[in-house]
């Protein structure tokens, strides 16, 4: 996913100054060098940069209009970037990336039925991260996605799709299989890379993560009727202060990062409803985390082990987090 971003930015540059080809590094397709990409994608070394269409915001100008960091600073990753829309990265996705793919991998699955539910949780180093850039959101949002986001009515069949890294499988994997038991399509196991790119590139209804392995091939979907997105990421920086009740202070650095992640996860409901018409927005509320968490905090005296408070936050925010707060949801028709 990351590496398709990097994909995007670059193409985004060179649509803005008018340069003909992007490059990439030998690393994106040499697979000993741990890139599973190679199996799903044939990025050459040399890629033509395709013309932007008539109303796109890319026209050749020779530069971009402002580039959107406040300064160089390379603990920004993809600190330089050209302002771009959802409309503008879809174009790209489609026209530049999309036919990259490898034309097998849309046969390596079983394409997803139109009553099919597929939901993209993400395992691995992220997969319990409640806080920064990649915090994940609560089950709850899984559930609700299942139980009502069939235009108001439940799925009837649900499909889930992550890496399944062993001890670090997301919590919300083992919630959903058990809640919801009878409404699973089962993959074959063990899956591969190739499987769950075919998987979300061919679902009709797509409940996305914090993850950019999940909206970057949303991206490229052209089959999606119903997309559900969820912003986990700008309620833990846009925070209060404790003391004085007024919003925190931000550096440049944590401001342009959440304006990253807000791009990198398509998270601006108006933009992504001018691509995805039948979209639907949700959003942790701004504290909506520190309040589930604040519970442990007035147990100290129950809870005294630092470590068991720390599960006891995690345990509660995942699986538990109605009981706190409510997710705050947006449709198009707001926009």
């Amino acid at each position: 996913g990351n590496q398709m971003h990097q994909l995007v930015l670059a193409f985004s540059l060179a649509l803005a100054s008018g340069r003909p080809y992007v490059t990439t590094l030998e690393q994106y397709n040499d697979i000993k060098k741990g890139n599973m990409t190679k199996s799903v994608w044939n990025i050459p070394s040399r890629m033509h940069v395709k013309p932007a269409p008539p109303l796109s915001s890319f026209q050749g100008t020779g530069s971009c209009p402002g580039f959107r960091a406040p300064h160089l600073n390379c603990d920004c990753v993809f600190h330089q970037r050209c302002p771009t829309t959802v409309t503008d990265r879809r174009d790209i996705y489609m026209r530049q990336i999309r036919p990259l793919l490898r034309p097998e991998v849309l046969s390596a699955c079983k394409v997803p039925r139109n009553d099919t539910l597929v939901i993209h949780v993400r395992d691995g180093d992220v997969a319990m991260a409640t806080t920064k850039y990649h915090a994940q959101p609560p089950c709850h949002y899984f559930h609700h996605v299942i139980e009502t986001g069939n235009r108001g009515l439940p799925f009837e069949k649900i499909m889930l799709v992550h890496s399944n890294q062993k001890e670090k499988v997301n919590w919300c994997v083992k919630d959903i299989q058990t809640r919801h038991a009878h409404k699973m399509v089962e993959a074959p196991k063990p899956t591969s890379v190739a499987h769950d790119t075919c998987v979300v590139l061919q679902a009709k209804n797509l409940a996305l993560t914090t993850s950019s392995f999940g909206i970057t091939l949303a991206m490229m979907n052209t089959q999606i009727d119903q997309l559900f997105v969820v912003d986990s990421v700008t309620a833990i920086v846009i925070i209060e202060n404790a003391h004085t009740k007024q919003p925190k202070e931000v550096s440049d650095t944590e401001e342009f990062k959440v304006l990253r992640m807000i791009e990198d996860f398509e998270l601006d409901p108006a933009e992504l409803c001018a691509v995805f018409p039948r979209a639907m927005h949700y959003r942790v509320p701004v504290n909506g985390t520190i309040r589930a968490m604040a519970k442990v905090g007035q147990e100290k005296g129950k809870i005294k082990n630092k470590r068991e408070r720390s599960e006891e936050t995690k345990r509660r925010y995942f699986l538990h987090f109605d009981k706190y707060a409510a997710l705050i949801e947006t449709n198009c028709s707001a926009w």
